[in-house]
């Protein structure tokens, strides 16, 4: 375990964003050492696009209200198009690190932090902590993004991977990336907060709407939760790693479907704004997804497959399971351990059959009274993958370099 330590740990995504790895890793290593938490910066660009981003930038550093030895920090505007044009970075990271030395030093009073970030362009950021140790999780393969330039991005990675003296992967292809860079990387998969997903597994029906408004859902999505309606759910970032041509193709052949996209919205949804069986209610708090998940009757991960997403470890599938649900997923790589508990699809015609057939399985599960054991069987399965033994695993690889 690690203890009594100071750690800058440089995020991919807002405090507030989708609660996934990031903040489920620091949540656990903050309850026994000091952590800051650094936001991602957003350019002076970004308020065209979030708006928030203005909100961001006056932010500042905060203490978090409930983890006592947690600090957040929201940087201040950056200059654009780091990830696109060489030579932006280093000027952008300077400005970062010369700022967060200070605060790191004199305001919270860290001495020689440990560098634990998921981002490749801190490695410009890193010489402001000469004796720092630096640990890298690599939970993306950040140089397949959208709007970044590959080269640029996969350069400022090798140069962290040999400057790091630890690296975390989340899943195989990015494990057998890194490994030629780094001697001490390690695999280190996503998990799931198995206790706040995890229901009563004889109760055969939902929330009801009322228990869904007084948790914090709203009543138009409540109302929609709760109809007799087949319901089919996702849950999580809706970026262009998700197939919304397959959503359409489901909508389209089952309109008697309800789908429910639930997360903060990316992209463009094209025709979807006219499907009335299609809803995208936007971003939901975690402490509410549990309760959500229970209305649906089957999840799915809807990815397409590139070179993006067959280097990730879906968070949602884990917290699926958690909750006892059936799974229909595309057939990725770090799925396909899985097959005894995901209906796993190649095309969007077999997507669609495999909803149908968990659809009229999970019937049959509740006919012949199985369906109980049934979820507490892919509970325990979640349970092996839960973010706590997650991090403990992180810790005693963290200890072998300490």
């Amino acid at each position: 375990m690690i203890k009594n330590k100071d750690i800058i740990y440089f995020s991919a995504v807002d405090w507030d964003y989708v609660f996934a790895r990031p903040q489920q890793t620091v949540s656990r290593l903050s309850k026994n050492n000091r952590v800051l938490y650094v936001e991602p910066p957003y350019s002076i660009l970004a308020p065209l696009k979030k708006p928030k981003a203005i909100k961001k930038w006056f932010s500042g550093l905060r203490k978090h209200q409930e983890l006592e030895n947690l600090s957040l920090y929201s940087p201040k505007p950056t200059l654009p198009f780091q990830s696109k044009v060489k030579g932006i970075n280093p000027i952008n990271q300077r400005s970062l690190g010369k700022k967060l030395r200070k605060i790191a030093t004199k305001k919270l009073g860290f001495k020689d932090p440990i560098i634990l970030t998921t981002l490749p362009n801190t490695v410009d950021l890193i010489k402001f902590f000469p004796t720092s140790q630096v640990i890298y999780d690599c939970v993306d393969c950040h140089a397949s993004f959208t709007g970044h330039n590959e080269k640029i991005v996969r350069e400022l990675e090798v140069r962290l991977l040999r400057q790091a003296d630890l690296v975390f992967t989340t899943a195989h292809a990015l494990y057998e990336e890194k490994k030629e860079f780094n001697s001490n990387c390690y695999l280190v998969p996503n998990g799931a907060q198995v206790d706040h997903f995890a229901v009563d597994e004889k109760k055969v029906h939902g929330p009801d709407k009322e228990s869904l408004e007084q948790s914090g859902v709203n009543k138009e999505l409540a109302a929609q939760l709760t109809t007799n309606d087949t319901k089919i759910g996702f849950v999580g970032g809706i970026g262009d790693w998700v197939d919304l041509s397959l959503i359409e193709y489901i909508a389209d052949k089952r309109p008697d479907f309800k789908i429910f996209m639930i997360g903060p919205l990316g992209v463009d949804i094209g025709r979807l704004k006219e499907k009335d069986n299609v809803y995208f209610p936007g971003f939901i708090n975690y402490k509410n997804l549990p309760k959500i998940l229970e209305t649906f009757d089957v999840a799915i991960c809807p990815f397409k497959k590139n070179k993006l997403t067959e280097r990730v470890n879906p968070v949602k599938v884990y917290e699926y399971l958690a909750g006892g649900k059936a799974v229909v997923a595309t057939n990725l790589r770090e799925l396909e351990s899985f097959t005894d508990y995901l209906y796993l699809a190649d095309s969007k015609e077999e997507f669609l059959a495999k909803i149908d057939a968990a659809i009229k399985r999970e019937e049959n599960y509740h006919k012949e009274g199985m369906l109980p054991g049934i979820k507490r069987m892919r509970r325990e399965f979640s349970e092996q993958h839960s973010w706590d033994e997650r991090v403990k695993r992180m810790e005693k690889l963290w200890e072998k370099v300490l």
